[in-house]
Order: C-alpha cells, then structure tokens, then sequence
C-alpha cells in the first residue's frame, strides 16, 4: 500500500482553494491520501477558538474523508476499528477505515488535555529564544540564519552535548507515556486531564525512572547507539515513535534551528504529531518551510524511511 501523508495546509489548498491538480494522478498510480488524528486536531481547534465556522469545518472534515476514502493513522491497534493494515505489527501505527466526522467526535472531547502539550512546547520554544536574548535584533537574526545554514544533524544532534539531552529527555518523555497509560487504565485519571493529573503524572514517572533499574536510561541510549538505525528498533511501538521523534524535533528548536515564535507553540506542536504519524508512510507532503526542515532532518537523523517534498515545487507530484 503506497500511503502519501498531506500537511494540513495541502489539505485546505484542495479543500479551499481547489489546488487538486495532484490528486487523480497519483490515485490512478495507485496511491492513496490518508489522514491522523493530528489533522482532525487542528479542524478542531480552528472550531474551538473561532477562527473557522462549524460550516466550513463540516465541509473539510467530510472533504478530507472523500479525499482519503476514509483511510485514517491510529497510534494502536483496537477491534473498534476496521483495520486494513498494520505496517509494523498490531503496536504501532495502524491504517484503519473511520471516517474524519467519527475522529472529531472522539478528539474534540478529549481537547482539553492538549493545552498540557501545548505548554510543553511553548517552554522549548521559549528556551530557543532565551539563547539569544542577549543580542541586538540584527545579531539575533545573523545567529539564526547561520544556524539554519549550517547542518542540523552535524552540528546539533551528533554533538555529546545534544546526544545526552536526546537519551535524559526520551527518558522523562517515555516514562510519563507508560505512566499515564497504566493510571487510565487503572481508572486513577482519565482524559481530559486537568493539572492535578499531570502532578500526578509527572510524580509517578519520576518514582518510575527511580525505581527502573536503569531500564529507561538502557532503552534510550539502545535506540540512538547508532541514531541511523533507530526508527527500526522503536517503528514497532508508536509510543517509542512519538517520542522519540518529539525530542528530537524538540531539541532542534531548543538550538534555535527552525525556531518558532512563541505563540506559534499550538501549530509547533501539530508540525510534531504530523512527523510522527507520516513515519508510517512512503511520502510526506508539505509547503511549510520550517516543518519540511525539522522533518528531513529528523528523518534523516533516526533513519525514517519516509520521503519529505515541498508542495512549493511546482509540479512536485510529478516526480513521485
């Protein structure tokens, strides 16, 4: 099955601007478009805070599940689900049949808890801008464009530097993950998560990491010994994917590669979700500049498969 994963914003250049001239041939290739919860994510937030009517969001929900033919990326597994192919194993990304209209029912009720992941971005991004709010605005601007010209993986995430933020910060991220799955399931929290949950959250992983015996610590320095063949150790568990994906993305911000303006923290937070969910198909399409930077570097960095185009290229399905 050959997956093409669409940035959001290809997604409204269809839906809203009629630029489509891509879709028929690559289905008629034998393509298909497939959509993640991360897309319904932002439809939803559009809706949430007034920047899109309820109209218009029915009409890109419904455009999107025409486009795709429902075809969605779970994180798991579930019997609740037509599942039609699960490319590494029943834990890790799934390709399910649901149409978006039945994703946004389930997203929209769980929303609440996003503002959590959301401050957790906008901290990285902050410390990104801490790094050079020493400078003149020219000097600001000098610092960030040889950065952005230098290469990522050489002079960021090969560093010891880096490499040992990338193991300390996969190890806080997974050991909340599996300690906020085992509180759901043992009905202790449950989702929307309010602050008192997240307290708990990140009490518990701590207590977890303590009493791990090095597990954590052994499982991150494993998946990045070397980082080139990373994503196939973790492609089976898309725990292992979100996160590590995450800290790499985040890591680079923190650096000031690509970085975001602070209240752009809520879209920063899509572009990672969207990377992590595309390591599951042939073909990552976008036209923002920032995330197509982040995402090859990231990709590159952990030996993702997955080939990243700009959508700014004109004719750039042709050499699909």
């Amino acid at each position: 099955m050959n997956k093409i994963y669409l940035d959001y914003n290809v997604y409204l250049d269809i839906l809203e601007r009629d630029n489509d001239e891509f879709v028929l041939p690559l289905k008629n290739r034998g393509f298909i478009f497939v959509y993640s919860p991360a897309h319904v994510e932002e439809i939803a937030r559009g809706l949430q805070c007034g920047k899109v009517n309820e109209t218009q969001s029915l009409s890109n929900l419904n455009g999107i599940g025409e486009l795709t033919e429902n075809t969605e990326l779970l994180p798991y597994y579930s019997p609740k689900f037509h599942t039609i192919e699960s490319p590494y194993g029943e834990n890790g990304i799934q390709v399910v049949k649901e149409a978006p209209l039945s994703c946004y029912e389930r997203v929209f009720g769980n929303i609440a808890s996003n503002i959590h992941a959301e401050n957790a971005q906008k901290t990285v991004i902050i410390q990104g801008q801490e790094k050079f709010s020493h400078l003149s605005e020219s000097e600001r601007q000098d610092s960030l464009d040889d950065i952005n010209r230098a290469d990522p993986i050489v002079n960021i995430l090969k560093t010891n530097e880096c490499i040992s933020k990338l193991i300390n910060g996969f190890i806080t991220l997974q050991a909340k993950s599996d300690t906020m799955i085992e509180l759901i399931q043992n009905g202790v929290i449950k989702h929307p998560l309010d602050s008192t949950d997240i307290e708990l959250i990140d009490s518990y992983a701590s207590m977890k990491i303590t009493n791990s015996n090095e597990y954590y610590n052994s499982l991150a320095t494993n998946f990045l010994t070397p980082p080139s063949e990373c994503f196939n150790k973790i492609k089976g568990n898309f725990s292992f994917i979100e996160n590590m994906i995450d800290i790499v993305m985040r890591e680079l911000l923190r650096h000031g590669f690509k970085l975001e303006r602070i209240n752009k923290s809520e879209s920063s937070l899509h572009d990672h979700t969207h990377a992590i969910y595309a390591t599951a198909c042939d073909y990552f399409i976008c036209r923002d500049k920032r995330l197509l930077s982040k995402t090859k570097a990231t990709y590159s960095y952990l030996g993702v498969k997955t080939k990243v185009l700009d959508a700014n290229i004109e004719g750039w399905w042709q050499n699909i």
